[in-house]
């Protein structure tokens, strides 16, 4: 009897557990509990469903190991912000920041006041990739800093030699020449409040 007894609770511990593992819907169909890695969330899925699963998850880490890195700037003509009339250069300042170069043109109203929408700016860069010119849109003004007169701003990095400033055609654009030590890439970029023309520049 106690032989019976014994064999029947292992019977009903083994039921219980293969139902802790998988149930049958009512419609007969298998079903398979899995955990979703992202949200911590368990979900149930048919057998067919399952499989399915685990296939796309094999396919989307494939393809996740496929796409190359993402390159930092670029060498092609490159546009920024909308164009906005009277405005005023109030300064040109730069700086390192380790796997970029930064120059800022900072502009306002020609009253003084902040430039609410991000300035037009256009850049072109040379073909060996050695000069970029900056072309800035709506200027009415320039400050009196002697950096912002003066024809060329010696930068002295290792990779950015200068910023010059050359002739313009349109009297409401200033144009400026960076020159550099060798070949790179660059990004341009214009914001708003306040106005402000950026070209970051990639090693």
């Amino acid at each position: 009897m106690r032989i019976k007894r014994f064999s029947t609770a292992l019977i009903l511990a083994g039921t219980l557990l293969l139902a802790g593992c998988s149930e049958d819907d009512p419609a007969g169909e298998r079903q398979t509990t899995v955990s979703d890695a992202n949200t911590l969330t368990a979900v149930t899925l048919d057998s067919d469903q399952a499989n399915a699963g685990a296939g796309n998850l094999a396919q989307g880490a494939a393809v996740e190991a496929d796409v190359p890195e993402a390159t930092a700037g670029s060498v092609e003509p490159q546009t920024a912000g909308e164009l906005v009339d009277g405005l005023k250069l109030v300064d040109i300042r730069w700086g390192d920041h380790g796997t970029f170069y930064r120059i800022v043109f900072d502009l306002v109203n020609t009253g003084g006041s902040q430039v609410l929408q991000a300035p037009h700016a256009e850049a072109t860069m040379s073909v060996d990739q050695t000069e970029i010119d900056l072309t800035l849109g709506g200027i009415r003004g320039i400050g009196e800093e002697p950096r912002l007169l003066s024809q060329e701003v010696q930068v002295g990095d290792a990779l950015v030699l200068s910023i010059n400033r050359v002739p313009s055609y349109d009297d409401q654009a200033l144009i400026y020449r960076v020159k550099l030590s060798g070949p790179a890439t660059y990004t341009l970029s214009s914001l708003g409040d306040p106005g402000r023309v950026i070209i970051d520049i990639y090693r």
